[in-house]
């Protein structure tokens, strides 16, 4: 068992102001970006990186072989969301790095 790193990059599709993130484990686990909405005013493809640690939101102790689902959901200028987005299943030790 071990803590993974995912890293969500959104190249193509988003348009609106702002985004945020979440993982979701296939037992339920769901694991929040870090810091608050993504702006991509001026920044072209923005990453978020997640952690299944106790700091995101975990502690989500994985073996490896389990289902993974990221949702993106996009936020006007007034932080309304504007659409909502989930990307999955993967599996995740195909899409995510052992933390160290």
């Amino acid at each position: 068992m071990a803590y993974y790193e995912f890293t969500l990059t959104v190249v193509n599709g988003a348009t609106a102001d702002k985004f945020v993130a979440q993982t979701i484990f296939e037992d339920g686990q769901v694991v929040y970006q870090p810091g608050g909405p993504v702006d991509r005013s001026g920044n072209g493809y923005p990453s978020v990186t997640f952690t299944s640690s106790a700091a995101s939101g975990g502690p989500v102790d994985l073996t490896g072989s389990e289902s993974v689902w990221f949702q993106l959901t996009e936020l006007d200028a007034n932080f309304k969301a504007v659409s909502v987005h989930i990307i999955g299943p993967y599996i995740v030790s195909e899409v995510g790095v052992v933390a160290s």
